[in-house]
């Protein structure tokens, strides 16, 4: 029942349970091509021809605009006077006549079918003194005003989630940068390089041609993993060759070594570092001057062959 204007009505399911017939048979009842059927239904008692003809002008050629009193794609819910003309065809004109409409039709003829139906549905006619159009726009106001506020908080968390999620990749940088340990010959290159400045990548020439890591006024350095030991003795004892002849002959000559060495291979290093007349570093941590892309790829060993 609608609290508005208390008209009432039945699915098209109920309906054919009331009838005590299939679904389906009332639905092929129901097909727009029965205008007669439909027309039967739109007259009252007593009224005379000429009424009936003008009814069936305004209907057309299908169902009255009024047969559903609500049709969605869910549900079809039939308006009561309508229903009252299907119960009355099942229990009285049908071939088969049913029953249970009989006798459905007999006690909805008694108090009549929209009384039964508002009685069924618990309606109270003071309902509809409260549902005037002003009152249905307030209605429809407040529930824009609450889908605002739902969307604004949608927004809101949405915001508040982006934020996080900026938070958390942060720690988790900053985590990673905490717990790095660089195992690129770049990284140490570019860390040293700021601590002593000169040129990078500086090209040797000659027969042995190559690049030594950093070039100072004062020194030259190359910059290997410790387990590369042996090719940063032997590309330095090059390089100092081919440049003895040169300006750069009396440069202290260094070797930087970075990663894990027991103090074993230590001592071996230093020896060689003595014999060979090289200044030697080694440097096991460093969480300064870290290349982004190691970062991002810490588990990749970018090998650097001069």
């Amino acid at each position: 029942t609608k609290r508005d204007s208390g008209e009432s009505g039945m699915s098209v399911k109920s309906l054919a349970n009331g009838c005590g017939i299939a679904l389906k048979s009332l639905q092929e009842l129901l097909e727009e091509k029965n205008i007669e059927f439909f027309l039967e239904g739109t007259g009252k008692q007593g009224d005379s021809v000429a009424e009936l003809l003008i009814s069936k002008a305004k209907m057309g050629t299908g169902r009255p605009a009024d047969f559903y009193l609500i049709k969605t794609p869910a549900i079809h819910v039939v308006l009561d006077i309508y229903c009252e003309r299907i119960f009355r065809y099942y229990a009285y004109e049908s071939r088969y006549k049913k029953t249970k409409a009989k006798e459905l039709h007999t006690a909805y003829a008694h108090h009549g079918t929209r009384n039964s139906m508002q009685a069924k549905t618990k309606y109270d006619a003071q309902w509809a003194l409260f549902h005037n159009n002003s009152t249905l726009e307030t209605i429809d106001e407040k529930f824009k005003s609450k889908i605002t506020e739902l969307e604004l908080k949608l927004v809101e968390k949405d915001t508040q989630l982006v934020e996080k999620d900026k938070t958390i990749s942060k720690l988790k940088k900053d985590n990673k940068l905490l717990t790095f340990t660089p195992n690129s010959e770049k990284t140490f290159q570019k860390y040293l390089h700021g601590m002593l400045g000169g040129e990078r990548e500086f090209e040797v020439a000659g027969p042995f041609p190559g690049r030594i890591d950093i070039s100072t006024s004062q020194m030259m350095v190359e910059v290997k993993r410790v387990k590369e030991f042996e090719k940063a003795f032997g590309q330095l004892l090059r390089y100092r060759a081919q440049l003895v002849q040169t300006k750069h002959k009396d440069k202290i000559y260094s070797i930087f070594l970075f990663g894990d060495v027991t103090e074993q291979e230590r001592e071996v290093l230093n020896e060689m570092a003595d014999m060979t007349n090289f200044q030697l570093i080694i440097h096991k941590n460093l969480q300064d001057y870290i290349d982004e892309d190691e970062l991002d790829n810490h588990t990749d060993i970018n090998t650097e062959n001069d």
